[in-house]
């Protein structure tokens, strides 16, 4: 019942290198998700089906793959390096990618990177992610997993449920189902598998700021 659609070309070159130029439509992310072993996380925060236009070079000894495209939830832009065993991008090559808000971006991706950001239930704008000098094992394995992390997300509307809305009595707001809150641009180190946090603030009912930092173990 779904159709995906694939056009380009591929390009010997004199040294004897292959290049392949490729644009498709109709990509079912889930079908992504179980050829990278990545337990549902592109279709959960990509949304299906996937759009891309892929300009590789050399893809028969050590691939470079310039991608950009977009799906339902996302719009994104990367280059990737496939050298012995490790995919990685391009170093001071930002990968970016603007994400929308959805419950299982926020169970399967959110809630990952930090506890408080599990509670965010609606935002005013796509989520923001730049990505730097990320670069992981082919097998899965996540405590090789490195990279420089920016998610910015501005302005949203946190649980009536969070753990964040229960402390809020003493701060007397007068919000009970939701409360407006605001994220300051969130940078992480991830190096071997623990991502670890510079202090960032989050700003509630326009009044008050609780700062966050600390570290969370991915392995």
């Amino acid at each position: 019942k779904q159709h995906m659609y694939l056009e380009g070309k591929t390009i010997k070159q004199k040294s004897g290198a292959l290049d392949l130029h490729v644009a498709t439509t109709g990509v079912d992310t889930k079908l992504l998700d179980a050829l990278c072993k990545s337990n549902g996380l592109l279709a959960d925060s990509l949304g299906t089906p996937l759009a891309a236009e892929v300009i590789a070079t050399n893809i028969l000894d050590e691939p470079t793959l310039q991608i950009g495209g977009n799906s339902p939830n996302a719009i994104f832009e990367t280059v990737l390096n496939i050298r012995d065993g490790v995919i990685s991008t391009a170093k001071e090559t930002p990968t970016t990618v603007e994400l929308l808000l959805s419950s299982e971006l926020t169970q399967h991706l959110l809630k990952d990177l930090g506890p408080v950001l599990s509670d965010i239930r609606s935002v005013s704008q796509p989520i923001q992610m730049t990505i730097l000098n990320a670069s992981s094992s082919l097998d899965n394995d996540v405590s090789k997993l490195q990279a420089t992390v920016q998610i910015d997300i501005g302005e949203v509307e946190l649980d009536s449920g969070s753990i964040t809305m229960r402390i809020l009595p003493m701060f007397n707001s007068t919000h009970v189902d939701s409360i407006p809150a605001t994220f300051d641009p969130i940078h992480m180190e991830i190096t071997n598998g623990v991502i670890r946090y510079k202090e960032f603030h989050l700003t509630l009912d326009n009044k008050y700021s609780i700062p966050y930092s600390g570290a969370i173990n991915l392995v």
